[in-house]
């Protein structure tokens, strides 16, 4: 099991460093075909081989795919839209970091509560997309990890998210602020900061208290994150947006790992996506850091 799992984490880490090589140049066109193309580079990059992974591992079937990852509660957790229901207190401070930060770059009240699709409602594809491919790739990282590294120390989820989720606002409040000197926004640096400590406090709430797992399972994660966004953005933004980045992860991946499964990050990941902020854990998505 553990070889296994190591192998699937080294072909999906492969797939999210080399893929954009392959399939990069179909994103960013315009136009109802390149938004459509783009919305398939995206799910081919983040979602194509762990899918692939779990159908040779588990077989064919929607119950092996919601196993593997996270979509599968405990029996006295809910599951679904009522499981996904639990998770909008999640979504609000990414909401409110959206609106906000929209409202710096000069957009008016009415744009800024409809986000990215203020501007073309075709972004509603690529969103749909970002959605799809954060909630199989990080589930899917995280949750091999704690296949693939079970001599690792374990610590409690609470402390996992609170270490990293806070660490990580707290270094990209300091990054941030460091480049404003350089041109970047003091209130959107302040906004992405304060927006994902509220989501870690908001997370806590959620997560076992006593469920432990493998260290080494988030932290694999938040560390690709941080590097795919540096890789993509330069030391300065992309350590800021790469902080936030791991932070998202933290939440993302306790939750997964947690008795109330996957469920509860839908609304999450639907705003970090629709709202233009830089808390999508996916270096693919641009954002108003």
């Amino acid at each position: 099991m553990g070889d296994e799992a190591r192998s699937d984490l080294a072909l999906t880490v492969a797939a999210l460093v080399f893929g954009p090589l392959l399939v990069g140049g179909l994103l960013g066109r315009s136009g109802v075909d390149g938004v459509l193309i783009g919305a398939g580079g995206i799910l081919a990059l983040t979602a194509l081989v762990p899918l692939l992974l779990i159908r040779s591992r588990s077989g064919p079937g929607g119950r092996a795919v919601a196993t593997a990852l996270g979509f599968t509660s405990a029996p006295d957790a809910p599951g679904g839209a009522a499981g996904a229901a639990t998770g909008l207190p999640l979504a609000v401070p990414a909401v409110v970091a959206g609106v906000l930060a929209m409202r710096t770059v000069g957009a008016g009240w009415g744009d800024a509560l409809l986000g990215r699709l203020s501007g073309d409602p075709l972004q509603l594809v690529l969103i749909a997309a970002f959605t799809v491919g954060t909630l199989v790739l990080v589930p899917f990282l995280v949750r091999r990890g704690a296949e693939a590294f079970p001599r690792s120390p374990e610590w409690p989820l609470r402390r996992l998210l609170r270490t990293v989720g806070m660490g990580a606002a707290a270094v990209a409040l300091v990054v941030g602020l460091l480049r404003v000197p350089l041109g970047a926004s003091p209130v959107r640096v302040v906004v992405n900061a304060v927006a994902l400590a509220a989501i870690v406090l908001a997370a806590d709430r959620l997560v076992d208290a006593r469920r432990v797992a493998p260290r080494l399972a988030l932290l694999l994660p938040a560390g690709l994150a941080v590097y795919l966004h540096v890789s993509g953005s330069g030391f300065g933004l992309g350590l800021q947006a790469g902080a936030l980045a791991a932070g998202m992860t933290a939440v993302i991946g306790t939750l997964a790992l947690s008795a109330r499964g996957t469920w509860p990050l839908v609304p999450l990941a639907v705003a970090v996506h629709l709202w233009p902020t830089c808390l999508s854990p996916l270096a693919l998505v641009g954002g108003l850091c």
